[in-house]
C-alpha cells in the first residue's frame, strides 16, 4: 500500500473514530471510561477545563496548581444510549469547553446536564434540568448578556437564565447539535446535523430567517465578522452567509477531501479553515477564492487559537503549527507527540493544549517552548 493511500485511509477513518468515541462514552453501564475533549476557558489567571475523568479542573496559571479540588460529575441514569446495558453511577464525559460569567463557570455533560459552579470555591450553584435530562451535550456553552446558550444531541437549542438556571426558551432543529453557538446582533447562530445553519432571536428563540441549507452536517461553530457568518460543513465546503438575512455570499471555490470540523478564523480579510483532510485552506473572505493551501499531513480537527498577527493550528497527531497572517507563511512550532482533539486556547502569548493523555500544556506562541505541563488525571 502506498504512503498516499495509507494517509487517505487514515483521513477517512478519523470521522468514524470520532463518532465511535461518542458512542462508547454513552455506554454508562459497560465500564467505559469517559474521555471527552474539552478545551480550556481562560478567565484572568485561571484556566477552567473538563478533564477526561469527567471533572472540572481549575488551574491557577501563575502557580500551575489547582485553585480548588476537582469537581466530579456523575451520571446516575440506569443506562446509556445506543442500547447499552444498565449500570450504576459513573463519571460524565465532558466534550464542550466550559464558559464563565459573573463568578460562575458552566459545564455541559454528555449525560444531558448543565452545571453552574462557583468559580472561586468549586461549590455547585445550580444544575439544569433539575430532575430530568436533555440530550447529550457535545458542543460548548456560550454566555451572552445574562443568558446561557447551548445545543444538545436531541437537536434542541436551549437558553437559560445564567444566574438561576431557569429555562428561558427552547428551539428544536431537525437533527443533533454538536456545535457551540455564537451570539451577535441579538441573534444566536448555530449549526446542526440537519445540514442547516440556524439564526434564532435571543428574546424568544424564534427563527430570524429561514435556516441556511448546506449539503452536509455542521458540527463546527461559526464565526461572524463585519456582518458575515463563516462556517465549514461536512459537505467539504466553507460558506459565507449574510448574518442579517441568511443569504449566501459565497461557497468556497475549493472542495476539501474531508469534513470541516473546527471553527474557522477570519483575519485581515482572509478566512483560515482546517479540515480533517489534513489541510488548512486560506480563502479570500470577500469571494471564497483559494489563496493558499497547506498540507499538514494529519487531520486538523481541533479549532485553532488566534493571537495578534498569527494563528496556532494543531493536528490530530500532536503537531503544533504557527501561521503568520501577514505573510500567509506557516512553520512548525512544536511536536507534542500526543493525540489532540480539543480546541486550542490562547491568552497573553501562551497557547493551552489539552491532549488525549489528559495533560494540559502551556506553550510559548513565539518560540514553541513548553512553559509547563499539568496532569489533569486525578
Amino acid at each position: 500500500m502506498t504512503f498516499e493511500r495509507r494517509r487517505l485511509l487514515t483521513r477517512l477513518a478519523l470521522p468514524v473514530m470520532l463518532v465511535l468515541v461518542l458512542v462508547l462514552v454513552s455506554c454508562t453501564g459497560t465500564g467505559a471510561v469517559p474521555r471527552g475533549w474539552s478545551g480550556a476557558a481562560i478567565t484572568g489567571k485561571t484556566a477552567f477545563i473538563g478533564s477526561m475523568k469527567g471533572k472540572l479542573v481549575a488551574v491557577d496559571i501563575d502557580s500551575r496548581s489547582r485553585r480548588f479540588a476537582d469537581v466530579p460529575f456523575e451520571d446516575a441514569r440506569p443506562s446509556g444510549g445506543f442500547g447499552c446495558a444498565p449500570g450504576g453511577a459513573v463519571a460524565v464525559a465532558i466534550y464542550g469547553t466550559p464558559a464563565t460569567w459573573n463568578g460562575l463557570v458552566f459545564v455541559g455533560g454528555y449525560n444531558g446536564k448543565v452545571y453552574a459552579i462557583n468559580s472561586e470555591t468549586g461549590a455547585l450553584r445550580w444544575v439544569y434540568p433539575r430532575q430530568d435530562f436533555v440530550g447529550p451535550i457535545v458542543g460548548g456553552l456560550t454566555v451572552a448578556g445574562d443568558r446561557l446558550y447551548f445545543g444538545d444531541s436531541d437537536g434542541r437549542v436551549h437558553a437559560l437564565d445564567a444566574a438561576t438556571g431557569d429555562r428561558m426558551w427552547e428551539y428544536r432543529t431537525g437533527d443533533k447539535i454538536w456545535a457551540t453557538p455564537i451570539v451577535a446582533n441579538e441573534t444566536v447562530y448555530i449549526g446542526s446535523f440537519d445540514k442547516k445553519l440556524h439564526a434564532l432571536k435571543v428574546a424568544d428563540g424564534t427563527p430570524r430567517w429561514t435556516p441556511f441549507q448546506t449539503q452536509g452536517a455542521i458540527a463546527g461553530s461559526p464565526v461572524i465578522e463585519e456582518g458575515i457568518i463563516y462556517f465549514g460543513s461536512f459537505d467539504r465546503f466553507v460558506y459565507a452567509v449574510n448574518s442579517a438575512n441568511g443569504q449566501l455570499r459565497w461557497r468556497s471555490s475549493v472542495e476539501a477531501e474531508n469534513w470541516f470540523w473546527g471553527q474557522p478564523v477570519v483575519k485581515g480579510g482572509t478566512v483560515y479553515a482546517g479540515s480533517l483532510d489534513g489541510h488548512i485552506y486560506v480563502l479570500n473572505a470577500a469571494t471564497g477564492e483559494l489563496i493558499a493551501n497547506f498540507d499538514l499531513g494529519s487531520p486538523v480537527s481541533p479549532s485553532p487559537a488566534a493571537l495578534d498577527g498569527f494563528i496556532i493550528f494543531a493536528t490530530e497527531d500532536g503537531r503544533i503549527h504557527r501561521l503568520d497572517t501577514q505573510t500567509n507563511q506557516i512553520r512548525p512550532l512544536t511536536d507534542l507527540g500526543e493525540t489532540i482533539h480539543a480546541p486550542l486556547a490562547a491568552a497573553n502569548g501562551v497557547v493551552y493544549v489539552h491532549t488525549a493523555k489528559d495533560i494540559l500544556y502551556a506553550i510559548d506562541a513565539q518560540s514553541g517552548v513548553t512553559l509547563w505541563t499539568l496532569s489533569l488525571e486525578k
